[in-house]
């Protein structure tokens, strides 16, 4: 944590809670967590926690709050809905994710559309830098995209590979991901992405 966060940067504990949970997201409420956040700026465990819990708070009704008046609202708002996204092409479906982690604050290097490396996105915040391999598939997503991240993660010198499919994964993919430390995010998940933001994206990465 004291690689990521600077705690002697920050002038108030709310600014430092504020650039915590950007970084753990949901992870951030984990009591270890906490308590290694707490001694790094040598504040009082309980005081650290109820600070946390508070803007994590805040940030989820600030979420919900944008997510109903995009509903609303917004003409564009089926742009982050499942349906939407299973009627993309693989490509769009490639822009639809870079638009949405740069919303999301992240940066986005520019890759070509084709590579031999595997590598569909890749996308840092701070020193952390993410592959993403995409897939927007009507059947199950085999190992080939597993191995292919993985690939792609060491050639780019990156610090955690992921492939986000619409769809599902083969056990194969499942049990090569899982030796490998590959995320999978599957229509689920990605669901859940799609609505709940930053937060639950960052959890997954941190």
């Amino acid at each position: 944590m004291e690689k990521v966060i600077d705690v002697k940067k920050y002038e108030t504990i709310e600014d430092l809670v504020k650039d915590y949970l950007d970084y753990y997201g949901a992870k951030g409420l984990h009591p270890a967590n906490l308590q290694v956040l707490s001694e790094l700026a040598q504040e009082d465990f309980s005081e650290m926690r109820a600070a946390v819990e508070a803007e994590y708070t805040r940030i989820k009704e600030q979420q919900r709050l944008q997510l109903l008046e995009n509903h609303l609202f917004s003409k564009d708002s089926s742009k982050k809905d499942i349906k939407y996204v299973d009627s993309l092409s693989g490509l769009e479906f490639e822009d639809f994710l870079k638009d949405l982690f740069i919303s999301y604050g992240y940066s986005v290097e520019d890759l070509p559309y084709s590579n031999d490396y595997g590598a569909d996105l890749i996308i840092s915040k701070g020193a952390k830098r993410i592959v993403i391999q995409a897939k927007n598939y009507q059947g199950t997503v085999g190992n080939k995209a597993v191995q292919e991240v993985v690939s792609a993660k060491i050639y780019y010198k990156c610090d955690v590979a992921m492939v986000i499919t619409n769809s599902s994964y083969t056990e194969n993919a499942i049990k090569t991901a899982q030796a490998s430390g590959v995320i999978l995010v599957d229509r689920t998940g990605l669901e859940r992405i799609l609505q709940e933001g930053s937060m639950y994206f960052n959890s997954l990465v941190s």
